[in-house]
């Protein structure tokens, strides 16, 4: 589960036992095209 949070400004990842695998890395995969895309400034 994901959810947004507006001060700050980010987004909060919950996994718990119920969270498959393939669902977690696909968390990790999005993160880190994010980080690709963000200029090294915000990083």
């Amino acid at each position: 589960m994901l959810r947004t949070i507006l001060d700050p400004d980010c987004v909060r990842a919950c996994v718990h036992y119920f969270t498959l695998e393939a669902e977690i890395d696909r968390l990790i995969e999005a993160i880190a095209n994010l980080m690709q895309a963000l200029p090294l400034c915000v990083q």
